[in-house]
């Protein structure tokens, strides 16, 4: 049934579109937007597959919470409406999203919403509220209806004729319980580059082959073992009581797709393709639940495919611990954010030069449930990962601003900025530097390449953007991961800070000096600053003294000889 009619059956019809329009001017849009980032919270924490599918959307908290605004402003127009749930089921389809997930939500918004609405209209109001709360259930019972009508016709993935994600919790317990049970995650390295370079026809042969290879050598009852998990995902259940015979069969597995390439056509000629494929598992016991279970293989699939091309991966005790302590890692930190125990501490950065201080550094922390401040090291390292990182950004920023403010520190300040906020929320750092009424000149931005900057939309444009604004800009962590010199012509940023590993020795180890020197040259060359981190003791101190003085150029220094990084509340 079309939505129009499904609306005549609930006896919702335009009058009762004019009938809530006051809500306009009742509720604000900053108060949806406000709901609308409430839901995204929610979402990363309830749902950890959902964050991951914001993420690689690149939808930033604020774009999730304008979506949502945009969805409520369709609420006063009958054809807005229509409009916008059929877009909500397309999108439902495209991206697999479950119908009790997408409801659990949806329900949180209607409670949110009326709940407001109880607030704000009177008594007289009532029929705008009872109107208002028809139409919300309606739309959720018809996309309710349609996508169990869709439910029923799509009990296998219409490409690969295996089990669809959603059915993998319909068999978890039962082998649990039956004992004796792995469970494997097939990843097919480089599948993005097939669909890119081969076609989506190609890459469909290719989900078919790993199926069928799936369900001929490790399936059982009819193949209700095997699923499509995701993308270039899949999951299968194998039983098993020896690990090595259950880590031989899916060796098979890899090996047989190693050595038997299928064939594709592409542009009218046929050409063999090779497989890789990574399998991460581990053995169903009777304490693991389902999410906890998922969450371990993917991050732990995550880690391996940084070291390895193929192969399969049981997960020992140890490998199973870390990504406890991971998950735990990042409970805490949405917990301390929801309880708001986010705080920073400053450290010093010391002119080397003119013997001053130049600066300090805001590095965040975080308190846990028991009051003692917790190092970044612990949990900061997986926050792009799950989409937090711009949260803590926000939060870090906005008590550094106002520390500076009331303190009246006239040094600058760096702060660190992730990829994420400079993409979803440039504005924040204006916004929040005019509120506490900071002279942006006296704030650096701190980029880290542990990041890749380069996949930031408009990078140049927006660096310009932030100069112009008065701030200056830094690239933090110079010299790892994504460092590449070509930055430094591709964007005009006032310093650099070279990564500790370079420094810490530097006394002793001539191919650390040799690199450092000819940053110090480069950087003479652009006329930008140099941070030197990790500077521990006099002998490093020294040796960064005699460089600055053959490079004739000033260098900065930081590290626990200039202070260690002190908390502030």
């Amino acid at each position: 049934m079309k939505l129009n009619r499904f609306l005549e059956s609930y006896e919702i019809r335009e009058s009762c579109f004019e009938t809530i329009k006051p809500l306009q001017e009742i509720i604000t849009k900053r108060e949806i937007i406000s709901i609308g980032r409430e839901l995204k919270e929610y979402i990363d924490r309830r749902f950890p597959e959902y964050r991951k599918l914001l993420k690689n959307s690149q939808i930033s908290k604020g774009l999730f919470a304008e979506t949502i605004y945009d969805f409520y402003k369709s609420l006063f127009s009958r054809e807005t409406l229509i409009l916008m749930v059929n877009s909500i089921l397309k999108l439902h389809e495209k991206r697999g999203i479950n119908i009790v997930d997408f409801l659990e939500v949806y329900s949180l918004f209607v409670e949110k919403l009326l709940t407001l609405l109880f607030c704000r209209l009177d008594k007289k109001d009532k029929q705008i509220y009872k109107t208002a709360s028809k139409l919300l259930f309606a739309i959720g019972e018809y996309i309710l209806n349609i996508r169990k009508e869709e439910l029923k016709l799509i009990e296998r993935d219409p490409i690969t004729g295996v089990f669809p994600r959603y059915k993998i919790t319909s068999f978890f317990e039962k082998y649990r319980e039956e004992k004796d049970h792995y469970g494997f995650i097939v990843d097919i390295r480089n599948f993005g580059n097939i669909n890119t370079v081969l076609g989506y026809e190609a890459g469909d042969s290719i989900l078919v082959f790993v199926s069928n290879l799936l369900k001929e050598n490790l399936g059982q009852n009819s193949g209700e073992n095997v699923f499509r998990l995701q993308g270039d995902q899949f999951f299968v259940f194998v039983k098993g009581k020896n690990s090595d015979s259950i880590k031989a069969q899916l060796e098979s597995v890899v090996d047989y797709a190693k050595k038997h390439s299928p064939t594709v056509h592409f542009q009218g000629k046929s050409r063999k393709v090779q497989i890789p494929l990574i399998c991460v598992g581990a053995k169903l016991e009777e304490s693991c639940e389902y999410s906890c279970f998922m969450w371990t293989l993917e991050n732990a699939l995550k880690e391996y495919k940084k070291l390895k091309k193929t192969g399969v991966y049981l997960l020992d005790e140890k490998v199973k611990n870390q990504c406890f302590i991971q998950r735990e890692n990042i409970k805490q930190v949405i917990e301390a954010i929801e309880e708001k125990r986010i705080t920073f501490a400053l450290q010093k950065i010391f002119d080397i030069s003119e013997k001053q201080i130049f600066g300090y550094e805001a590095l965040a922390r975080l308190i846990n449930k028991h009051g003692d401040i917790v190092s970044a090291s612990v949990f900061f390292n997986n926050l792009n990962a799950y989409s937090l990182d711009e949260e803590i950004d926000m939060i870090v920023i906005d008590k550094v601003f106002h520390f500076k403010s009331r303190a009246g520190i006239k040094e600058n300040i760096s702060v660190n900025v992730s990829n994420t906020l400079l993409e979803g929320n440039l504005n924040f750092l204006i916004t929040t530097a005019d509120k506490y009424n900071i002279n942006p000149k006296e704030i650096v931005i701190e980029l880290t390449e542990r990041q890749n900057l380069s996949l930031i939309s408009n990078l140049e444009e927006k660096i310009e953007y932030l100069k112009e604004a008065g701030f200056k800009i830094f690239i933090d962590d110079f010299g790892v991961d994504y460092a590449n010199f070509h930055l430094l012509e591709k964007i005009k940023v006032d310093g650099v800070k070279i990564d500790g590993k370079f420094i810490r020795d530097i006394n002793i180890n001539p191919i650390d000096r040799e690199f450092v020197s000819f940053v110090l040259s480069i950087a003479r060359t652009l006329n930008i600053h140099v941070v030197a981190e990790y500077v521990e003791n006099r002998e490093i101190l020294k040796t960064l003294e005699e460089l600055s003085s053959d490079q004739k150029v000033k260098v900065l220094g930081q590290g626990y000889l200039f202070g260690k990084p002190e908390v502030k509340t």
